[in-house]
């Protein structure tokens, strides 16, 4: 008897593990607003990219985590939907998305081009099929695919794409017994299982007598005429459900059929089934039209039972559960009859929420709680905002109710509680707003209340403290600190001025700490943390100063946590957390800058692990002190809010942690809780140029298919303004999801954006880049290999290969062209300008020779001696002329040696060669030179010997200017003889005068005259 007790005792203990009480069922909810199509939602299925899909009374809805897109039948669109009334979803194993619709036929999803292929009974025979009302589509072990249909069951034949019926043949007992097909599953010896209208089963293989038929009996012979679902659970239980019989279970060990029981509460909960569903947890969900979710016990053989409440906003939004289905992450998703999508997400049961329940007496009595605490006893006290105290019995879940009553002098004062503390002997205190202090009794369970007018102490009692030294401490709004002696019932108040030098800082104390080195910690509202001295009676301050980043970081402190490594934890409204340290006096701070989701702190608790649980005025968060990270929480994880009360918290002997706020409490064990360990997959969900999406196919011909199936886009560099967004698939708090991007070509690292799930860039040059996304889930499970996206920038057309290419072709030939002209037009020059300069000497030559001439016809009548000088000095002049004209020939030559250098024309080459050939033959410069300066030394008694003799330093050029100055010519004359300009001949004087050292007064033409 003992061993049967203690087997029972396990079993339930095993049971309340497993299956969640009702009051623990948290529902999100997807509906109108959240932009779903319609509130009756048929059939939920999780795509192979990790969509969801879920098909409705009025279109197909495609969701990922953020956007709903709607799919409708359009009457002039062929590829659209073909029935807004959608039956069923289901993606084979070919990744092929079926949706089958009401009067429409089935669909097959185009995943690149985003639109339906149809299959209907008017089709052609390549897409035909025997009914336009869907009503199941199953997928075989062996890879068929079977769909049933109101008029016949059909198979998919994926070599021919084409559908094979069969049909009842009437006569024929190996055909199906009735052409309405309502659901197929195939059992543990693979055969399939067929459920019509028909009081039997059918069983297909493909075995020659194909279909079978056999009835499923159970004790009250109920007919299988109304059973419209058949679903195998992994045990090999094959549950059928109907329209008014409740529900059938049959195994190996027989069949067992349950039904709603008036009078049992954990019977089923309606007669009317409408979808089933086991989980990856073994847990077995039956979906009811009007009785909410039932989930099955195996242990007990019976059910919770989950009902819609108009009064909890988490609860299920309908009791008609239409369509059950768990995504790859656990989470179960749940379509009702005019109420939406509900989500159910386990990993919510982390914080077990308690809350009032308004149609259950025994439920938390107030919703705000202020403060918490755990007795000696193990029993849980809760102080509310006008629910009086309350006793939490975990056992039972129950909440015992103190309440104030006016004609119950033993009753508590106050229905506020704000503070609680159980002293060394067992008492427990109440502090109350505007009801003063109160004692609780446990052996009499009444109230001794403690009021300001008996002992002079403030009626808002903010927080309760008891010292070593066995002093009760009252902190107070409005009327500063109070000291209570049990042992000599008496009081001392402390208060700001009331001593002063080392008086209390403020009228407002909110917390009261004794660390393990026994000083006390007094947290106020305006004035910092204040030290109170016992030895002396005095207080000191520790507060914030605007210049000193290491002192207090605001002096509303609340907080005031000890670790167990004895370290001091300051929380502040509006500075953060602050860490002190005792050797230096000052403090560390940790702030939203740091990972903390708000700067307002409300309460502090340590883990067994050493982690910090931090209330806020935006959610909870877990801080590890050696990695200094922040992990946070919030009413999307299953918090009772994001506003929790000021030391509202408290820490069990069993490591249960207990924080409330405005919607109640949360209970959880940080040992216990899960991260969510799915690993997204990522998506890019669309792609616009200068903020406007693309069409597939359009004009512009970048998508070519949807922008999810996309891998490479090719984009002119006009389109200079361009975006992505992309989404997780990761469904469990998506608003949680985090994300990185990285633009391979422009930037060199990852991108972390935090939420922020869209990117634009601006004015990207020509070239090739690779787009990447990676995300991680709600606790930061990181996808890392992400997706990627090549995007090609093509140039402008100027700055393409081809232009490049036919540019430089047309540079490099109009070069060649110009160079050819060129070298022809030099070539004609040359040839003009030789002609001209022959011309020009021949003239030159005749009048000189006219002249000459007629002043030897002059001499005739001169004296001889002056004849012969000026005779030869004629003489002279014409041979420099001569000499002037070879050099001048020879500079020719020298500009046709350098212009054949240039890799002339061979025909060029050869003329100007022959040219050079005639001038060398001719010209003889040096020897020209010689014969002029030998014919003037014996005219002008050896001027230019003695010239050279006396200023050694002078240059040929210097010594043929001396010469020129000698026959009395003038600068503008002596250029051309030079190959100088009338500026350089005076340079070159102003050379020779330097080199004999002349005076400025002298003149250089006359110095010479006169040697």
């Amino acid at each position: 008897m003992l061993r049967a007790y203690t087997i029972l005792t396990l079993l339930l203990l095993y049971s309340r593990s497993v299956f969640a009480q009702p009051s623990e069922f948290s529902f999100d909810h997807i509906g109108i607003d959240k932009g779903l199509s319609n509130l009756t939602v048929t059939s939920i299925f999780q795509d192979n990219k990790g969509f969801m899909w879920f098909g409705t009374f009025n279109g197909l809805n495609r969701y990922d985590g953020y956007e709903i897109k709607n799919y409708f039948h359009n009457p002039k669109d062929s590829t659209s939907l073909s029935d807004n009334r959608v039956t069923v979803v289901f993606e084979d194993s070919h990744k092929n998305l079926w949706i089958g619709t009401n009067v429409g036929g089935l669909n097959l999803y185009d995943r690149q081009q985003d639109n339906f292929r149809r299959f209907t009974k008017e089709s052609s025979k390549n897409f035909w099929i025997s009914s336009n009302r869907i009503e199941t589509i199953f997928q075989d072990s062996q890879g068929s695919l079977w769909i049933g249909t109101n008029e016949g069951l059909n198979r998919f034949n994926y070599k021919t794409e084409r559908f094979e019926a069969f049909h009842k043949k009437d006569g024929d007992p190996s055909s199906l017994n009735s052409n309405q097909i309502y659901s197929i599953i195939e059992d543990q010896n693979k055969d399939l299982i067929i459920l019509t209208n028909a009081p039997e089963l059918n069983r297909y293989s493909e075995r020659p007598n194909g279909f079978v038929h056999f009835t499923v009996s159970t004790n009250d012979k109920v007919s299988l005429n109304t059973a419209r679902l058949l679903y195998r659970d992994r045990e090999n239980n094959i549950w059928t459900g109907t329209l008014d019989h409740g529900l059938i279970k049959q195994n190996k060990n027989g069949i067992r059929r349950y039904e709603h029981q008036p009078t049992e509460a954990r019977s089923l909960s309606h007669n009317l089934i409408r979808s089933i569903l086991q989980d990856d947890k073994g847990n077995v969900y039956i979906g009811t039209d009007g009785g909410g979710l039932n989930i099955y016990n195996p242990l007990t053989d019976d059910f919770t039972v989950i009902k819609s409440n108009s009064e909890n906003k988490n609860s299920l939004s309908s009791n008609a559960i239409y369509s059950l289905y768990q995504d790859k992450a656990g989470t179960v998703w749940i379509g009702t009859f005019g109420g939406g999508l509900d989500i159910y997400n386990r990993f919510k049961e982390k914080f077990n929420h308690h809350t009032v329940q308004p149609n259950n007496k025994n439920s938390l009595s107030h919703k705000s709680v202020l403060a918490l605490l755990e007795d000696q006893k193990g029993q849980t006290w809760i102080g509310t905002d006008g629910g009086g105290l309350n006793m939490f019995d975990k056992r039972t879940g129950n909440f015992k109710h103190f309440r104030h009553d006016p004609k119950n002098p033993k009753s508590i004062s106050s229905d506020v509680v704000k503070s609680l503390h159980e002293d060394k002997r067992g008492n427990i205190w109440i502090g109350t707003y505007l009801g003063g202090l109160n004692r609780y009794d446990p052996l009499n369970n009444n109230f001794e209340r403690i009021l300001a007018n008996d002992h002079g102490i403030m009626n808002i009692i903010w927080d309760i403290y008891e010292d070593s030294h066995n002093n009760i401490w009252l902190s107070t709004l409005g009327h500063g600190l109070t000291m209570y002696d049990p042992n000599k019932n008496s009081f001392r108040h402390f208060q700001p001025f009331a001593s002063g030098e080392g008086s209390l800082g403020d009228y407002n104390v909110i917390a009261i700490l004794e660390d393990s080195e026994g000083n006390l910690w007094i947290g106020t509202e305006d004035h910092g943390v204040n030290l109170f001295h016992y030895e002396t009676g005095k207080f000191s301050y520790l507060r914030n100063a605007v210049d000193d980043t290491t002192s207090l970081s605001s002096d509303h402190a609340w907080v005031i946590f000890e670790d167990s490594h004895n370290q001091i934890w300051i929380g502040t409204a509006g500075g953060g957390l602050n860490l002190y340290h005792r050797e230096q006096m000052n403090f560390t701070h940790y702030t939203k800058a740091d990972g903390l989701p708000s700067d307002i702190i409300s309460g502090i608790l340590e883990d067994k692990d050493g982690n910090l649980w931090i209330t806020t005025g935006k959610g909870m968060s877990k801080f590890n002190p050696q990695k200094k990270t922040f992990k946070n929480f919030d009413l999307k994880d299953g918090l009772q809010s994001n506003d929790f009360n000021i030391n509202a918290v408290c820490a069990s002997r069993s490591g249960d942690l207990y924080v409330g706020g405005a919607n109640g409490f949360n209970v959880f064990n940080p040992s216990r809780l899960r991260d969510n360990p799915y690993v997204p997959p990522v998506a890019i969900t669309d792609f616009q140029i200068f903020n406007k999406p693309l069409k597939i196919g359009g004009e512009d011909a970048i998508l070519t298919k949807q922008i999810s199936e996309t891998n490479h886009i090719e984009i002119s560099y006009e389109a200079s303004v361009i975006s992505f967004r992309f989404a997780a698939l990761n469904f469990i708090s998506p608003e949680k999801n985090q994300y990185a991007y990285w633009m391979d070509g422009f930037e060199k690292d990852w991108n972390y954006v935090g939420t922020k799930r869209e990117v634009t860039y601006t004015n990207l040059d020509p070239g090739e880049y690779t787009f990447h996304v990676k995300a991680s889930n709600n606790d930061g499970i990181w996808n890392d290999e992400g997706i990627a996206l090549t995007l090609v920038i093509t140039p402008p057309w100027w700055e393409t290969l081809w232009f490049k290419s036919a540019l430089f072709i047309f540079v490099v030939s109009g070069m060649v062209a110009i160079y050819k002209m060129r070298t022809v037009a030099i070539r004609n020059s040359m040839r003009l300008e030789k002609e001209r300069e022959l011309k020009v000497k021949e003239a030159e030559i005749r009048e000189e020779r006219l002249r000459h001439e007629k002043h030897v016809v002059e001499l005739s009548k001169s004296k001889l001696e002056s004849e012969v000088h000026f005779k030869n000095a004629e003489l002279a002049s014409s041979v420099m002329n001569v000499v002037k004209q070879n050099e001048t020939l020879l500079k020719i030559k020298e500009d046709i040696s350098f212009t054949l250098r240039t890799n002339s024309p061979e025909e060029l080459e050869k003329n100007l060669k022959r040219i050079i050939k005639l001038i060398e033959q001719e010209v003889k410069p040096d020897q020209n030179w010689t014969q002029f300066e030998q014919l003037f030394n014996q005219i002008h008694e050896n001027f230019l010997q003695r010239l050279k003799e006396r200023f050694p330093e002078l240059t040929n050029r210097d010594l043929k200017l001396c010469a020129y100055l000698r026959m009395n010519l003038n600068s503008k004359e002596i250029a051309p003889l030079l190959s100088l300009s009338v500026r350089g001949v005076e340079d070159l004087r102003y050379r020779v005068r330097k080199k004999m050292e002349l005076d400025t007064e002298i003149n250089l033409s006359d110095y010479i005259l006169g040697l």
